[in-house]
């Protein structure tokens, strides 16, 4: 800046030196006063800015690189990722595997899950309530948190079926449980009955003035006349009863329960050694089966979701796997493939109940 101010400065006593004025092309009016000669008082700045074309504006780091690379391999074996998608994401394997998996899905599942329950979807190298637990080299953890469970109300629909035939709605709704909890975390009216039991067991410990502060719902009085009582059939029995039924009136209600009885044939099974090892608690729910709005059921949930965040819960789904071994990857593949089947066809079958 120093030397730019000694050549604009001229010395004391000196005179600038003007150019002859240019003469104007126009004819000037007496209205208009004729432009004063104008002349720089020293040369433009030899010096320019450098350019910056060709450098590049962002930086990304990212570690065990040969694990993700391994990985977008596997994407790329099972279609859901091209050379397009490589190049829109600048070829940063991070970049392309959330894009690749979350296009898959998007395509897949549309806005079905998005209307109906929080998923929170991870790919990633460490583990536990922080991630801050790395998994051994060239490990990936696949996993699924629910931030907000589904909501189901199922006491109109098994009301209809039950006037189709009698124990047709209890076969439905005990078959529906017993099915999903195979892969997913319900809360239903037995854990409002526990969380209700519970609450008794706290009361008769306190004095007489005390015991008046517990609002205990009553869960019983919230089921319907056909699911009082012990339950003494089996799974067996319950799919007996509702195949008859495949060509009914509710044939739509029926063949998607079915379905879903298909898909969790095989139970989902998460890796003990690394659930117990950095989680304290059985995953959050995926769905509150209520019988009506604002039922003792859903009042319990209200009440024990309130405490539900005090500890940590592991995922609702979540497959530890190896990217550079195609057996691994495969089953990784075909589990959240499975995973994302069961839900599709789950809350297709929630809309349709809760229109009921």
């Amino acid at each position: 800046m120093r030397q730019v101010r000694q050549v604009m400065l001229r010395p004391r006593g000196s005179r600038p030196a003007v150019p002859k004025p240019v003469q104007a092309r126009f004819r000037r009016t007496h209205r208009v006063a004729g432009s004063p000669a104008v002349g720089l008082l020293a040369p433009a700045f030899g010096q320019a800015l450098p350019s910056l074309a060709g450098v590049p504006v962002t930086y990304s780091h990212s570690e065990n690189t040969d694990t993700l690379v391994d990985l977008c391999r596997v994407l790329v074996n099972h279609d859901l990722g091209d050379e397009a998608l490589w190049n829109s994401t600048n070829k940063q394997p991070l970049r392309f595997a959330a894009s690749a998996v979350k296009k898959a899905i998007a395509e897949r599942c549309g806005d079905l899950l998005t209307r109906n329950v929080n998923y929170e979807l991870s790919i990633q190298d460490s583990v536990g309530s922080y991630g801050d637990d790395e998994l051994r080299a060239g490990i990936l953890a696949l996993s699924v948190e629910c931030s907000g469970c589904g909501y189901l109300k199922i006491g109109p629909a098994l009301h209809a079926l039950e006037i189709e035939e009698a124990g047709l709605g209890a076969a439905f709704y005990h078959l529906l449980r017993f099915s999903l909890y195979r892969w997913l975390r319900l809360y239903d009216h037995t854990d409002a009955e526990a969380y209700s039991d519970n609450l008794r067991e706290w009361a008769e410990q306190e004095d007489e003035e005390a015991r008046g502060e517990y609002e205990i719902a009553d869960v019983e009085e919230a089921l319907p006349p056909f699911l009082r009582g012990e339950d003494k059939l089996k799974p067996q029995d319950y799919r007996a009863i509702v195949r008859r039924h495949r060509c009914g009136r509710w044939k739509p209600w029926i063949e998607s329960l079915l379905r879903i009885v298909a898909l969790t044939r095989v139970p989902c099974r998460s890796p003990r050694d690394v659930v117990d090892a950095y989680w304290d608690d059985s995953p959050l729910p995926a769905l509150l089966i209520c019988f009506h709005d604002e039922d003792a059921i859903a009042a319990a949930f209200d009440a024990e979701a309130q405490s539900m965040h005090e500890a940590s819960h592991e995922p609702t789904y979540l497959h530890v796997f190896s990217p550079s071994s195609p057996v691994e990857a495969e089953h990784a593949y075909r589990g959240f493939a499975q995973f994302l089947a069961i839900n599709l066809e789950l809350f297709t079958l929630v809309e349709a109940l809760n229109q009921a």
